[in-house]
């Protein structure tokens, strides 16, 4: 049979206009979570064709891979080194300001979702694998004069540290008598009083990881949801074809057996591409 004829066959050749507005309306339906049947049937109608032969025709497609909208995700682009050390100079930059990594990462990535957890992963990996790499970023901010965080630092030690010799000064100072001196103290001292509010600091960046592994866990488990929908839409196509064929007469079953089994074949072709992720996964 003819699959993509520029016009009507009496063997049910389908054009090219009728095979797109079949795609489209599937990927509308996958979009909402509707059955496939319900789209076979509302377009048999708009079509003039049946809900089966509407079924069987997607199938056969499906299982060729010419469904133009449920093609697999493109394959993983690495970071060149130009965009490392970019990512690292506007995350340390925007540390240096007081923002969180999560909403640094969700600015250069415009909102994009999965932009924001590459970039977030890609940094964080950096932090732990390619430490030296970090430190070289830093020195090259230090030596332009730009404002660096320092990622390594321990958290709450240097504010300590710092409030100890403070405290120290403020006892010479105080001996000097040198009142502008003292007024510059007390104001580095409020200074650091704020510097050592860090539990809440702590815990938004704590809530920021959380929300990042909970992003990570509802794109995995909506990914797991379409690839069970899809499989539950091909074994229903499925499970019907072996119905109807068996409600046949003995003698029809006999003369239609070769294209039911050339049915069958195209009908678990994408129940079995499912298979094997199905069973990854669990």
């Amino acid at each position: 049979m003819e699959m993509t004829s520029t016009a009507r066959t009496p063997h049910g050749g389908w054009r090219p206009d009728e095979i797109e507005q079949l795609f489209s309306e599937i990927h509308a339906a996958s979009q909402r979570g509707e059955p496939l049947r319900s789209v076979f049937e509302r377009l048999a109608g708009r079509l003039g064709r049946k809900p089966n032969s509407i079924r069987n025709f997607y199938y056969a497609q499906l299982s060729q891979g010419r469904d133009p909208e449920l093609k697999r995700a493109p394959p993983f682009e690495p970071f060149t080194p130009q965009e490392v050390r970019a990512l690292l100079h506007a995350v340390l930059s925007a540390r240096a300001k007081g923002r969180s990594v999560r909403a640094c990462v969700q600015e250069l990535a415009g909102g994009d979702k999965t932009k924001m957890l590459r970039f977030q992963n890609k940094y964080r990996s950096c932090l732990k694998t390619r430490p030296e790499l970090v430190r070289e970023v830093m020195a090259d901010m230090e030596a332009a004069g730009e404002p660096c965080a320092d990622p390594f630092a321990p958290r709450g030690t240097s504010a300590r540290g710092a409030q100890a010799m403070l405290e120290e000064a403020q006892g010479r100072v105080q001996a000097m008598h040198d009142p502008a001196l003292y007024q510059m103290l007390e104001g580095l001292n409020h200074l650091l009083a704020r510097a050592q509010d860090r539990p809440a600091r702590d815990a938004v960046l704590a809530a920021d990881r959380l929300s990042v592994r909970c992003d990570l866990m509802r794109i995995a488990l909506d990914d797991a949801r379409t690839r069970a929908r899809r499989l539950e839409d091909s074994l229903d196509a499925l499970l019907l074809e072996i119905k109807e064929f068996l409600a046949l007469p003995e003698l029809t079953r006999a003369q239609r057996v070769n294209a039911f089994c050339e049915r069958l074949s195209a009908l678990l072709a994408p129940v079995e591409a499912q298979l094997p992720i199905l069973s990854d996964e669990s």
